[in-house]
């Protein structure tokens, strides 16, 4: 889903103006981000929990990287019909 597409539904969800929708979404993946880097997850309720992982390197040339991973919840797996 596209940024301008995510905005125009909080527009509509929420009934504010489109400067409202694009503040409210940028401040949330701030957030995110913020506490992703401060505290390595942040867990949303009922959707699931973003988490920095480190990773092996792969051989003697690589090296040791950090991603980041998304885990579902369940109650949000069921929402949108995946299996559990």
């Amino acid at each position: 889903m596209s940024l301008s597409k995510s905005i125009a539904i909080l527009i509509e969800e929420l009934q504010i103006n489109e400067k409202s929708g694009a503040k409210l979404y940028d401040s949330f993946w701030k957030y995110i981000a913020k506490t992703l880097a401060e505290d390595g997850s942040v867990e949303i309720n009922g959707i699931g929990v973003f988490s920095i992982v480190k990773t092996e390197p792969k051989d003697d040339k690589s090296k040791a990287e950090s991603k980041i991973i998304f885990t579902p919840s369940a109650a949000f797996k069921s929402e949108i019909g995946v299996g559990i």
